[in-house]
């Protein structure tokens, strides 16, 4: 199965002229064919829940030079509210394509990604 990919947003430095619509942050949730996103390790994921239950979201993991794995498994994001990770350390999470992977379990839980310079 092919995962959905995620837009990648790349922040704009401060003294940069900001024009229309360039600070906007695409965010977005594949429920059936799930999601995945390129990293850097300048990436910071960032899960919004728009809806007035909670919902959880996984990002799977893959074992590291030791053997160890470590899903953030089930997070649970409170109705209403904004989570954020950042995803700099990619042993044991940058899976063999060279994505992260990451499922939700509802539509009105969606991801958005941030690239930094």
């Amino acid at each position: 199965m092919s995962r959905t990919a995620l837009t990648v947003t790349t922040l704009k430095q401060n003294n940069y002229a900001v024009q229309a619509g360039d600070l906007a942050v695409t965010l977005a949730s594949d429920t059936v064919n799930l999601n995945a996103f390129a990293c850097t390790g300048r990436e910071i994921l960032i899960v919004q829940n728009t809806d007035a239950a909670p919902h959880t979201f996984t990002v799977t993991s893959l074992a590291d030079h030791l053997g160890r794995t470590g899903d953030i498994a089930t997070y649970s994001v409170p109705a209403t509210s904004v989570a954020a990770i950042q995803m700099s350390t990619l042993e044991g999470w940058k899976q063999a394509d060279g994505n992260i992977y990451l499922t939700s379990t509802n539509s009105l839980l969606t991801f958005g990604v941030l690239r930094y310079s």
